[in-house]
């Protein structure tokens, strides 16, 4: 058990990650990733607006709809389509003017 404590305090001592122990041996030790080291972006459960969801909808529909992708429409995707949505608002915005 020594072991892995060492390991521990070399990741947190790298800032890797941070660690909050449990208060006894019944609670669980929670590890957060840092965001330096960890690619993944939550995203809210809900977007802002309705029709957000309806883009995203869309787009997951289309990946979906593809047929020879054998991966999931996850976070990712979805985080994907928010941004694929903004920048064609930024573009309507710039057409317009």
């Amino acid at each position: 058990m020594r072991i892995i404590g060492s390991y521990v305090a070399e990741l947190q001592g790298k800032a890797v990650c941070k660690v909050y122990a449990g208060k006894n041996h019944f609670a669980a030790t929670v590890y957060e990733i840092s965001d330096t080291c960890w690619p993944y972006h939550r995203t809210p459960s809900h977007s802002k607006a309705p029709e957000d969801d309806a883009y995203v909808e869309s787009v997951r529909q289309c990946f979906e709809g593809l047929g020879c992708i054998t991966g999931k429409f996850g976070a990712p995707g979805i985080e994907t389509a928010k941004r694929m949505q903004e920048r064609a608002t930024l573009q309507a915005a710039f057409a317009k003017n």
